[in-house]
């Protein structure tokens, strides 16, 4: 009975499908969720999103009769994707099919074929980096933010379909953002310019992507970073040409974590 529906859509692939549809980001999803179902304790938020997209997790019937209103589907179809997901992982499918991170691989060594899930498993993994960030020392966490930071920028210059590089855009947006973070952190509050260079790349991205919660995020963080170093609010609000790539000596680098701002 499984082997019939290997080839058909799960509920994640619908979710993200459909979101995609109606041009909202995983953020809009949880935002028109919470407001369906008139919950105030944060549930759903983006992370739960991601998850039953990525096929992490399949929805309970009470979220999938929100999404079906939300998302503008026949509760019967997301009925019957989550079905599929259920016999696929009780068929083991999951567990033969490739990974998050191996999609990823392929999709860096085949740019112009990333998919959603790609993208999703990328920003899942800048979220658990900012989620580390009050934690652990900023200098620990720049390469990897900064590594994905670029595997995002050289996705989002090849990818064939206009609904992934939208996404792409959106991971931009919040990886950009951490590492302006990150880098005025390291610098022990210093190195002003390239921090703001960061939170301008955020804003750019976050605006290609329509998603007014990052660029009010990136826009927060660098009006911030002008205040406190340039002494001159009106900059916060004015774009500046990029600044030259990160420098600094590795003893400028904080080893202690400090508080976000």
């Amino acid at each position: 009975m499984t082997d019939g529906w290997a080839g058909e859509e799960t509920v994640g692939e619908l979710i993200a499908r459909a979101r995609e549809r109606l041009g909202k980001s995983q953020y809009a999803l949880a935002e028109a969720l919470r407001e369906a179902c008139g919950r105030g304790d944060g549930i759903p938020d983006r992370s739960m999103v991601a998850r039953w997209e990525t096929g992490r997790r399949i929805p309970t019937p009470y979220w999938r009769a929100h999404l079906a209103t939300v998302l503008h589907l026949p509760h019967s179809v997301l009925d019957h994707a989550a079905a599929v997901s259920k016999a696929q992982r009780a068929a083991g499918q999951q567990a033969q099919a490739p990974g998050p991170a191996e999609r990823l691989r392929f999709a860096l060594a085949h740019p112009g074929s990333v998919d959603l899930l790609s993208v999703a498993y990328l920003r899942e993994q800048v979220r658990r980096l900012d989620e580390r960030y009050i934690r652990v020392p900023s200098t620990a966490l720049i390469p990897e933010a900064g590594h994905h930071l670029g595997q995002i920028i050289f996705l989002g210059g090849h990818a064939r379909r206009a609904y992934v590089r939208r996404e792409l855009h959106a991971a931009e947006a919040e990886a950009a953002t951490l590492m302006g973070q990150l880098v005025w952190d390291a610098s022990q509050r210093r190195d002003h310019n390239t921090a703001v260079a960061y939170f301008e790349q955020a804003i750019k991205a976050a605006r290609q992507r329509g998603d007014k919660a990052a660029d009010g995020l990136a826009l927060l963080r660098k009006s911030f970073v002008v205040l406190y170093g340039w002494r001159d609010p009106q900059a916060g609000l004015t774009p500046r040409p990029p600044s030259p790539s990160w420098n600094m000596q590795p003893e400028s680098f904080r080893t202690s974590p400090r508080r976000r701002p």
